[in-house]
């Protein structure tokens, strides 16, 4: 399976695939109310399962999912969708 045509993206717009999956990932985890998002386990091990899932044989980079993860909260923050989540 090609992890990049299943997160197709706009050509003006190209970010790495995982990054996309883990947005897609953190976006689900809120709309089902998991605030924080690390309510129930580590949200690393949440991401080495969707790696797994998909055959992504290298695991999430613990560094590049804080940093997205961050960018994520601010963009929601910006976006008015910001509720105490952590």
């Amino acid at each position: 399976m090609d992890l990049g045509e299943l997160l197709e993206q706009p050509p003006t717009n190209q970010k790495n695939p995982e990054r996309v999956l883990w947005e897609a990932i953190f976006a689900l985890l809120r709309e089902c109310g998991i605030e924080p998002l690390e309510r129930y386990q580590p949200l690393i091990y949440t991401l080495r399962a969707a790696h797994l899932l998909f055959g992504i044989e290298e695991p999430p980079n613990p560094n590049s999912v804080g940093y997205v993860k961050f960018e994520f909260l601010k963009q929601q923050a910006s976006s008015g969708k910001q509720q105490d989540i952590g």
